[in-house]
């Protein structure tokens, strides 16, 4: 009986195994930034620390990755992320830029805002400003930032127009906080100055 002639030469199978060009199943299994980045601080600690394995290298993870959140939290909280990444504040406009600027205002999508957030009293001053502008593009009105709500009264006349200022006016100067239902009688009142009630 021949004797077995197929001899394995360990030597040089390690060497193969050790080449990289024949690495075909690492090149597949390409290590993810995740695992990276777990290699990278596990070498970080093996060189500053020691070889302390557990639990050590856990709770500094459980700390990294609350520190994460914790920063994202903040970063959300105190609007720095939506300014990094260009999100837009949720109150664009405020009452005073509206009042400087009528024209400059997306009314409709601002009155939403406020109603969504039950903040009657910004609706109900920023509806005000919004028939001023309204008034003003149907030429019923000369708009101008330093003129005063009585000045407008006489421009435009009738009650349902000074009924609307006087609301306005207690709003806006009296510090009444306005509710569901003041808010509503002054969408009414709009409507009846638009369509130039005058009774």
């Amino acid at each position: 009986m021949p004797s077995d002639t197929l001899q394995i030469d360990h030597q040089l199978l390690e060497q193969l195994q050790q080449d990289p060009r024949y690495a075909y199943i690492a090149e597949e299994q390409k290590p993810s930034v995740f695992s990276e980045l777990i290699h990278s601080l596990d070498r970080w600690l093996s060189e500053h620390v020691g070889n302390s394995e557990f639990p050590f290298r856990y709770v500094f993870y459980a700390i990294c990755i609350l520190a994460v959140i914790v920063l994202v939290w903040w970063m959300v909280r105190s609007q720095l992320l939506h300014r990094i990444l260009g999100i837009r504040h949720e109150a664009e406009v405020s009452i005073e830029e509206a009042e400087e600027n009528i024209h400059s205002v997306d009314f409709d999508a601002e009155i939403a805002r406020a109603l969504a957030a039950g903040d009657h009293t910004r609706a109900a001053r920023l509806l005000y400003l919004q028939t001023l502008k309204r008034l003003d593009d149907a030429g019923r009105l000369e708009w101008q930032p330093q003129k005063t709500p009585t000045q407008y009264t006489l421009e435009v006349g009738g009650m349902p127009f000074r009924t609307l200022t006087n609301h306005f006016l207690r709003i806006r100067y009296g510090g009444f906080e306005a509710d569901e239902q003041l808010f509503s009688t002054m969408k009414t009142l709009q409507a009846e100055v638009e369509k130039g009630g005058t009774a």
